[in-house]
Order: structure tokens, then C-alpha cells, then sequence
């Protein structure tokens, strides 16, 4: 049986979480895949789908017919507690009701609507409902019997004081605001006040930033240029280079990567998934990005995220996300992973006069962290 890592939104892409609800609506309905990858399958699409209803993320605008699609698919999928849970049908369909409202996580438009999905059982029961004004329609054309209707409530999200001292214009959590999610727990969006604040990440070279630059929440990364992505570690684009890579100490990729400080060793995305001893089954445009700025030798932006043990935590920061410099990437190999499948692994090594990474390390200072533990407090 095929090892399946969940969906983590530190580490994996957008693509990747798409890929893995795919594969699951597939293996789900064919005959004679064990269980045991079935549950491992809805785990990582459950983790994915809570991750895009909680925190709402703009969706490209080539990505939104792939999606749309798949979340209506998901959500026309027959319940099956042993093999496609009713959680996930129903998560499927309230995570297309936010989108379609918040216009695909357009940054306006997802921060001034907080949108609840509310199932209304019709005639029939059941709850397998379709987003209203889906077109979407069931086997022979006409909408489904014993669904339910997916109702949007909208209401302004509650933002922060500008002089409060952590979420205000001056503190560390300055262009986010907290966007409550329906199980009471919280997630952090983009404050619409400060849009015309929020740089463009895709650029090479520091990009306006200072190495030691450090921000409690990836998202602040995003806001202020350091990496152009909520989740996933690599920002760039096949034609040019990558921008920017995120080091998580979570990553699933950690047993295969190393953080020498000034020399880091970084696979590409899916390496641990490849069993095939002669070829790399699927090269993504994201390690196309790194691949391509080994060629033309333009510096990446390194940052690095809390978490990391072993080999991957000397450098990592105690808390949140530091930006540590820039690096060019000098080698890529390929290497073997421990299902004996290739993999492409990226050596990169740190560029000269920057601040020493024993400085960095002491970044976040006591302050720094001190606020870090605050900030889920509210405001």
C-alpha cells in the first residue's frame, strides 16, 4: 500500500491539495484499494478542505475552473463513511458557496464578507446540498432530490484598533485581521484596509527587506513581499526562477532535507512520493522555478519557519517566520528517497555579506515572542 502524507498547509501547494482530493475521488470508487489508503487519502483532502474554508486564499484565475470543478464533483459524490465520508461531501460544498462569494478569494471581496454556509434540509432530507445559483445539475440534468440549499449570510468582519499595540499600524500582526470560522476557531485574512500596503512578492533580490525581518504568521510574509504564498514553500515561476523558499521545521520533507545555516540541501515538492527507481514520475512548475534559477543563478529569498528538530531546527526561529537572506542555488542532484523512488534535491548556498546567521538566530528577540503568544489572544 502506497504511503499517503495528509495535506500540510505549511508545506504543500494549492496543486497539491487538488491533486490529493482527486486521487481520492478516484481510488474511492475502483474496487480493491485497501481501507487503510482510503483513510489516509480523506485525511489529507479533509485537512485541505478545512484549510480553504478557514483561511480564504486567492484563487488564480486558471485554478478556478479545476477547482470549481472538483468541489462540485466532491460534493455530487455518494456518502460512504468507509471510503468517501459525508464530512467531506459536505465540507466540499460549503468550501464552494465561500469561494463563488468571495469571488474566488479576491482580496476585497473575501475580507468584507464573512460567509457562513447554513443548510436548510428541502423535501426529502439529507445534506447534500449545492451551492445556490450552482449550475450544476445531477445524473439526467435536474437538480438532486433530498439535497439541501446552501444559504450565504454576510457580515462586516469585526478589524483591529489602528493603535492597538500588536494588531494596530505599528505592531507585528499590522495588515491582518482575525476572521472567526464557524467551529469558533480562528483564522487570519488580509486586512482590506491596508490592500494598497500588501507588496508584490515577485521580485528578485531582498525586495525592500532586511535579513532578520521576522513576522509572526505566514501570511504577514505574504503582505510584505517576502514570500508570495500562504501555504506551500516555494514561490516562483518556471520561466523566470523562484522568488522565494520557505524552510518549515513541519515540513514532511524533512528527513531528506539538511539546514547546514550558509548551505542548505532542499527537495523538490512530492519527493517523498516517488517509488520509481528510474524515472521522476511529475516535475511541478514550483521545482521547475528553483531548477531554472540554478541556470540563470538569480538569488532566492531564504525564509525560515518555526518548528524544525534534528538537521532542519538548528537555524529555524523559536517562533513564527524570519526572513535570513538571500541564497543562489548552485546544485541539483538526484537522489533516492527511502521507497527508493528519485527525487530532485536543490543545494543552495547563502550569498556573502549579510548579516551572520548567529545574529538571525537570536531573532525573534523575548518582545518579538512575547507577542507572538499574545496575538491569538484577539483584539
Amino acid at each position: 500500500m502506497p504511503v499517503v502524507v495528509p495535506f500540510n498547509p505549511l508545506a504543500d501547494s494549492l496543486e497539491e491539495g487538488i491533486n490529493q482530493s482527486r486521487m481520492l475521488c478516484v481510488k474511492a470508487t475502483r474496487p480493491g484499494v485497501p481501507e487503510a489508503e482510503i483513510r489516509q487519502r480523506c485525511a489529507g483532502v479533509i485537512a485541505f478542505l478545512a484549510h480553504l474554508e478557514h483561511d480564504v486564499r486567492f484563487i488564480p484565475a486558471n485554478m478556478r475552473t479545476l477547482l470549481g470543478g472538483l468541489l462540485r464533483k466532491m460534493t455530487d459524490m455518494q456518502p460512504n463513511e468507509a471510503r468517501f465520508p459525508r464530512t467531506i461531501v459536505e465540507a466540499a460544498g460549503r468550501v464552494h458557496a465561500k469561494y463563488l462569494a468571495s469571488n474566488w478569494g479576491t482580496p476585497v471581496a473575501a475580507a468584507a464578507a464573512q460567509v457562513v454556509a447554513v443548510q436548510t434540509p428541502t423535501r426529502g432530507g439529507g445534506s447534500r446540498g449545492r451551492p445556490r445559483g450552482s449550475s450544476q445539475a445531477g445524473p439526467g440534468g435536474g437538480s438532486r432530490a433530498g439535497g439541501a440549499q446552501t444559504h450565504q449570510i454576510e457580515t462586516a468582519p469585526r478589524l483591529p484598533a489602528p493603535d492597538h499595540e500588536i494588531w494596530g499600524v505599528n505592531g507585528s500582526m499590522h495588515g491582518v485581521y482575525i476572521k472567526p470560522a464557524v467551529n469558533g476557531s480562528n483564522t487570519y485574512a488580509l486586512d482590506p484596509r491596508y490592500e494598497t500596503e500588501k507588496r508584490e512578492a515577485k521580485v528578485f533580490g531582498h525586495n525592500g527587506l532586511v535579513p532578520g525581518a521576522w513576522w509572526p504568521l505566514q501570511l504577514l510574509a505574504l503582505f510584505h513581499g517576502a514570500h508570495g504564498t500562504s501555504m506551500g514553500g516555494i514561490c516562483g515561476n518556471a520561466e523566470e526562477g523562484a522568488y522565494s523558499i520557505l524552510i518549515s521545521g513541519k515540513s514532511k520533507y524533512h528527513e531528506l532535507d539538511s539546514d547546514e545555516g550558509n548551505i542548505v540541501l532542499y527537495s523538490a515538492d512530492s519527493s517523498t512520493d516517488n517509488s520509481n527507481a528510474k524515472n521522476i514520475t511529475h516535475i511541478s512548475d514550483r521545482t521547475k522555478s528553483l531548477q531554472k534559477s540554478k541556470q540563470n543563478g538569480r538569488p532566492v529569498r531564504v525564509l525560515r519557519s518555526a518548528g524544525g528538530t534534528g538537521h532542519t531546527g538548528f537555524y529555524t526561529p523559536k517562533a513564527g517566520i524570519r526572513y535570513d537572506g538571500l541564497y543562489r542555488v548552485i546544485d541539483d542532484p538526484i537522489r533516492m528517497n527511502s521507497k527508493g523512488g528519485l527525487f530532485i534535491q536543490f543545494k543552495l548556498e547563502r550569498l556573502p555579506n549579510q548579516t551572520s546567521l548567529d545574529v538571525l538566530r537570536q531573532i525573534p528577540n523575548l518582545h518579538q515572542r512575547r507577542q507572538e503568544r499574545s496575538f491569538r489572544a484577539g483584539y
